[in-house]
């Protein structure tokens, strides 16, 4: 089978229900992709976030045929689209009298050995970067479950628990130290306003977890000095399962808080 070059970084991602594998994908998302790449982009479903390699990738061109007006999921209040499930690595579309083995397209191997290569793919990293994304995504992933976790799923300073306004983020940043990356240690669970703040060193915290603002606010706007003094001194709330490492907040004051960068 040929995959043509760099197609894989044209796919669709659908995120599969953990334990019963379920799917679905709108006649309107298949369209906008047919139409820009005709068939030549891949379906690529993952299965449980926190498992590194559980996923499929799946050529369109190899399962186009199923993926017709027929096989239309029934349920007429909601807009066309197709609904299926994998179990024991068979595909299934709602409707559709047979099943499609897809073991050959799970996690990574084999859908590098199924590349036809030439002398310009051979120079080609496109594939292997694609799929090393979709394993950082998966383990940024575990790392939010983690650090929502460790702080009771609520922002641990305003106590917020709307997960869609949840973010976990690093206290050493991602590009900083590999090593820290994963580590719940070095995550807070922020409102995404205090998450943007924190990442950009308009706050930082003591050693003893007290919520430390610049010296020098009234540089910032009226908008920003009243949100960091609403908030000046706040001790965030105790993580229940992984400490906040003291070295950890060090280095963001001294490194990353605008008190100490040049700000």
């Amino acid at each position: 089978m040929k995959i043509l070059k760099n197609i894989l970084k044209k796919t669709i991602f659908e995120q599969l229900v953990q334990k019963s594998y379920w799917f679905d994908f709108s006649l309107k998302k298949l369209q906008e992709y047919i139409s820009k790449f005709n068939n030549n982009f891949n379906i690529v479903i993952i299965g449980d976030k926190n498992k590194i390699g559980d996923f499929y990738i799946i050529p369109f061109s190899d399962i186009k045929h199923i993926f017709i007006e027929k096989h239309f999921s029934r349920d007429k209040d909601r807009s066309p689209r197709w609904v299926g499930t994998i179990n024991n690595n068979l595909l299934k579309i709602s409707n559709c009298d047979f099943s499609l083995d897809c073991s050959q397209y799970y996690g990574n191997k084999n859908i590098i050995d199924n590349i036809v290569t030439n002398d310009d793919e051979k120079n080609d990293y496109a594939i292997q970067n694609k799929l090393a994304e979709i394993k950082i995504r998966q383990k940024q992933s575990k790392f939010r479950k983690l650090v929502l976790e460790n702080f009771n799923n609520k922002c641990c300073i305003s106590g917020i628990i709307e997960s869609d306004l949840l973010r976990a983020g690093h206290i050493i940043p991602w590009a900083k130290n590999i090593e820290t990356r994963l580590n719940p240690s070095n995550g807070l669970c922020l409102f995404v306003l205090y998450d943007i703040l924190f990442d950009q060193g308009y706050f930082s915290l003591t050693d003893d977890k007290k919520i430390l603002i610049p010296n020098n606010i009234n540089n910032f706007s009226d908008e920003i000095k009243r949100i960091l003094l609403s908030i000046k001194g706040m001790e965030i709330l105790k993580p229940k399962n992984y400490e906040i490492k003291v070295e950890y907040i060090k280095f963001h004051r001294e490194n990353i808080f605008k008190e100490n960068n040049g700000a």
